[in-house]
């Protein structure tokens, strides 16, 4: 598996000169490893510790990206590319949930009132044929998702 480069957050508590350490570590004797490995996370938590303790400073929103920084699908698409290939495929199994839920959902917003009060009483039966689609793996990992994001409702 390819590693990917440094996340936003890492560029903000460590540098290159961190970078440089961590590079040489596998180099070093097993004691001057042990050390520096300690090292180099002390001084990132510390780095970390100033930017959350400056209540005038607004640095980790540099973080957020566009407008709507909790949008639950853009962050499992960040986060993918961490990921192993079992996590990817449970990523894009949220993926495609999330996506059936907005369709959903914006079919519910376009429907005529009218047919709404005839809808409610069927969407707990279409949310169980969704799930009958799932194989018992599939339908574990979606619960096991469900409880990791409980509200999707706001989520784009």
């Amino acid at each position: 598996m390819e590693i990917p480069g440094l996340t936003p957050f890492d560029h903000m508590v460590s540098d290159n000169q961190l970078q440089i350490i961590k590079a040489a570590i596998p180099y070093l004797s097993s004691r001057e490893q042990q050390f520096f490995s300690v090292y180099v996370k002390y001084i990132e938590l510390e780095h970390t510790l100033k930017l959350v303790s400056d209540s005038n400073s607004n640095v980790l929103s540099s973080c957020s990206i566009g407008e709507n920084p909790h949008s639950t699908s853009d962050m499992l698409t960040a986060i993918k590319q961490y990921c192993t290939e079992k996590e990817k495929e449970i990523i894009d199994l949220i993926s495609n949930f999330l996506s059936a839920y907005q369709m959903y959902h914006a079919y519910q917003e376009l429907m005529p009132q009218e047919e709404k009060s005839n809808e409610k009483k069927e969407s707990l039966s279409m949310a169980d044929t969704l799930k009958g689609m799932l194989t018992p793996e599939q339908q574990n990992m979606l619960g096991t998702c469900m409880k990791l994001f409980p509200s999707t409702s706001n989520s784009t």
